[in-house]
Formats: C-alpha cells, sequence, structure tokens
C-alpha cells in the first residue's frame, strides 16, 4: 500500500505546478526543508488525520511528530516538543508559491520564514523583514523615559515570532516574542509592542496591512 502512495504522489507531483494538490508537496518536500520526518512517516500522519485520528509518527530524534492542522492550502506540524513547521500554498498570478514557518521555541520563539516554488527550489522573492522600530511602539506609552530605555534593552534581545494569520490564513504576522520576558517587564513590553501584518499580493509581492 505504501508503495502504491508513493508512485501516486511522485504521479501527481509531476503535473504542473497549479495543479500539484498540498498532500504531494508535503510528502515531496526535501529532507532539508523538513529534516524531522521521512516520507513513510509523513504518509502515516496524512492516512491517520484523513481518518479523524491523533496523526502522531516517530521523528529522526526519536521522538514524536504530530500533524495538527490541514486544509486544502495549508499544513501545521509540531515537529517535536520545541518546535512547529508550517507550510502555506499560495496561487499566484503566474505560479504558486510555498511560504514555510519554522518555529522554535527555547527562551522564546524564534521563527524562519522561507519561499519555495512548488518544485521546492528557493524562490527568490522579497521576504518581508519589519525593522524593531515598526514593532515597538514608545511614543504611545506614558511610561518615564528610564523605564522605556530599559524596555527597549530588554525587548532587542526577544526573537521574532511570525505566524499565519486571517480567516483563511493567508497573513504573514511578525511579532517581538514575550514569552522570555520577566513577569516584572511583561506587561509594560506587552504596552509598547505592536504586531506586523503583511500581504502577499498575486504577483508575488507583500504588502503591509494597517491595523
Amino acid at each position: 500500500m505504501k508503495t502504491f502512495f508513493l508512485v501516486l504522489f511522485a504521479f501527481l507531483f509531476a503535473f504542473p505546478a497549479q495543479a500539484v494538490p498540498l498532500d504531494s508537496l508535503f510528502v515531496n518536500a526535501p529532507r532539508e526543508v523538513l529534516p524531522l520526518l521521512g516520507v513513510t512517516e509523513r504518509l502515516d500522519l496524512l492516512d491517520l488525520y484523513g481518518h479523524g485520528m491523533s496523526a502522531k509518527a516517530e521523528n529522526s530524534l526519536g521522538g514524536q511528530s504530530e500533524l495538527l492542522e490541514k486544509t486544502e492550502n495549508r499544513l501545521k506540524l509540531k515537529t517535536s516538543e520545541a518546535g512547529t513547521w508550517e507550510m502555506r500554498l499560495f496561487r499566484l498570478e503566474a505560479d504558486s508559491l510555498i511560504l514555510v514557518i519554522h518555529s522554535v521555541k527555547a527562551i522564546g520563539v524564534q521563527s524562519e520564514v522561507s519561499a519555495y516554488r512548488t518544485n521546492w527550489t528557493p524562490a527568490f522573492v522579497q521576504l518581508p523583514s519589519p525593522s524593531l522600530g515598526r514593532l515597538i511602539d514608545m511614543a504611545s506609552s506614558s511610561i518615564s523615559p528610564l523605564r522605556k530605555q530599559e524596555l527597549l534593552s530588554v525587548l532587542r534581545e526577544q526573537p521574532i515570532r511570525v505566524e499565519f494569520t486571517g480567516e483563511k490564513q493567508d497573513l504573514l504576522t511578525y511579532a517581538i516574542d514575550l514569552s522570555g520576558v520577566s513577569l516584572n517587564d511583561r506587561e509594560d513590553a506587552a504596552g509598547v509592542t505592536r504586531s506586523a501584518t503583511y500581504e502577499l499580493l498575486p504577483n508575488g509581492s507583500f504588502v503591509r496591512r494597517e491595523p
């Protein structure tokens, strides 16, 4: 049965980019893009999820990876106790684009965003890269100047978390992750931080969405 599925996915992957379904893209993702799961484990996850069962498989580190969510255009994995991996397929005017968010939790949650074509070669698009000035708004806060300087020093050391947001999970939202900030600073830090959200246009460029 596994051989049948492997042949099926290879067959689907041979079709033009616009026709490639998400399941096939997931199965064919190179190990350098999704290193913890082989083809067999990915097929197991899809099969279990499709049957409404707990979709878990052993990963290459000996732990458990879990398929958390899947739609026609988006898939989210818990790769390990500290990591998540998400892919979102965007169908554009001339081609399709896959955005991958790989997030790891250490002191805070650090995310890395990558873009690929449907053959999993890197897509040379200009991904958003909001500055700290875009994510921190000290001007609207009533805290003292000294306190602002203290918070700024703390926030500069925190990682950036990226998520798919919006009703269709088709927006990219960047924010400073505050989970590693001390409880004494977290409330004040939350009051001066802002998220930045971007929309991918049909021509393959990103535009910032106003809050």
